[in-house]
Parts: structure tokens; C-alpha cells; sequence
């Protein structure tokens, strides 16, 4: 069975990318052989941790089975292969990418494999953030949907029945009348608003833009609809931001 040489071991160390070797012992089991110095740091293991152990030996648990399996999946169809794993290393897991190279000799028969490590970890942490906000904005945006369709519905009967009001009862006073056009008018901007809101869920997965807007205009606007009557009194700059 081909061993590393101590050159080969020397060129290894060398490399500050995770490298191992592995050959086919003489049970045809795929075994470490060579862990370069920056695999060794990074795993905070020595060396005859791994020499010719298998990755089951090495890796507690399901770890070591699945790291197992992809050895000898490669060892077997000669392809290589790259898959992801999470592994213990230095007392906490780490998601590690593993590329896995097979050496042929002459007779097409597979000596050795040869395979390079990256940790992916922040990758990953990543790709679960990310897979997060989806399913947030999802469940937000179906909130949000849910509830505008179960707020315009009163919204609507609060402004038929101003209407109705308005139609049938042609003696109102002044103060009746003026009653009627702020319950119409708050019912207007309540509507609005929630069509605002909704095009905002819709929205929320595309890109961002950036509007300007007047800042009295848009404290009247709140306080028209928190305060209808005008009890008070709002003072904001006339400027503009974004």
C-alpha cells in the first residue's frame, strides 16, 4: 500500500489550507495517512489521532458515518466528489466543505485521495438567515393581508353608513354635517392607509428605493387620523427628507 513520504508530509505542513490523505487499507477501508499542521490546529488535535484510523474512528457519532461514507463512495467510483458536513472541531461544530480528489495508478485502480477543507460556517449561519426572512416575510406579508381584509370590511360599512346618513337624513345641522364629513374623511385615509401598508408587504422582497417626502405634511396626515376633530395641534418643519 503507497505511504506519504516525509517530503510529501513537509510540502503538506506547508499549505494553510486543510489537507488530509487517505489510502485504502488492507480491508479496503478508506484511512487517514497524512493531516496537515493547519488541519491538525484547527481540529486542536495531534497527529496520531488520525493516522491510519477511518473517519468513523475519529468522528463521534453520525459524523464519522457520513464523513465514512463519502470516503468510500470516491474510493469505490473513482469521481471525485464535494459535499458539506458538520464536524467537532476544536470543541464546537463547524460546517466544513470537503473537496475529495482520487489518485489512479496505471491500472486504473484508486491509491489514494486526496481532499481539501473549508470552513463554511459563517456561510452557513448565513444561508439560515436567510431561509429565516423568507419565512418571516412570508407569514408577515400573509398577516398583513389578513388583516387589511378584516379592517377594510368596517372601514367600508363606516363610510356606507356616513353615506346613508348623509342621503336620508336631509335636515342635518351644521355640526351634524360636519360630523358626517370628518367620519367620511377618516374613513377615506384609513383606506388609503391600509393600501399603503399592503403595497408595502407586497414589496418587501424587492429592491429599495429612496422617496422623499414633506415632514408637516405627513404629521397632519397622522394626526388627521388619530385626531379627526382637531383637539390638537401639531407643529413639524416644512422640510423635506428621505
Amino acid at each position: 500500500m503507497p505511504r506519504v513520504t516525509d517530503l510529501e508530509l513537509q510540502l503538506l505542513d506547508l499549505i494553510e489550507t486543510p489537507v488530509f490523505v487517505l489510502e485504502p487499507s488492507e480491508s479496503n477501508a478508506p484511512v487517514y495517512v497524512a493531516f496537515n499542521a493547519k488541519a491538525r490546529s484547527i481540529a486542536n488535535r495531534s497527529i496520531g489521532d488520525f493516522l491510519y484510523k477511518d473517519a468513523r474512528e475519529v468522528y463521534p457519532g453520525n459524523f464519522g458515518e457520513i464523513a465514512y461514507n463519502h470516503h468510500c463512495e470516491v474510493l469505490a467510483l473513482g469521481k471525485p466528489r464535494t459535499y458539506e458536513l458538520t464536524l467537532p472541531l476544536g470543541g464546537t461544530d463547524r460546517s466544513i466543505r470537503t473537496h475529495l480528489k482520487p489518485s489512479v495508478d496505471e491500472e486504473g485502480r484508486v491509491t489514494r485521495l486526496v481532499g481539501s477543507s473549508q470552513d463554511i460556517s459563517a456561510e452557513y449561519d448565513v444561508r439560515i438567515a436567510q431561509a429565516s426572512s423568507i419565512i418571516l416575510n412570508t407569514e408577515l406579508e400573509e398577516f398583513v393581508n389578513l388583516a387589511a381584509h378584516d379592517l377594510r370590511t368596517p372601514i367600508r360599512h363606516v363610510k356606507a353608513l356616513a353615506s346613508m346618513l348623509r342621503k336620508d337624513l336631509p335636515d342635518l345641522g351644521g355640526p351634524q354635517l360636519a360630523i358626517l364629513n370628518k367620519l367620511e374623511t377618516v374613513a377615506e385615509k384609513a383606506m388609503i392607509l391600509i393600501s399603503d401598508v399592503l403595497n408595502h408587504a407586497h414589496t418587501t422582497g424587492a429592491s429599495q428605493s429612496i422617496e422623499d417626502f414633506e415632514l408637516s405634511t405627513l404629521c397632519n396626515d397622522i394626526a388627521g387620523m388619530i385626531d379627526p376633530e382637531g383637539r390638537h395641534q401639531i407643529q413639524a418643519a416644512e422640510t423635506w427628507l428621505f
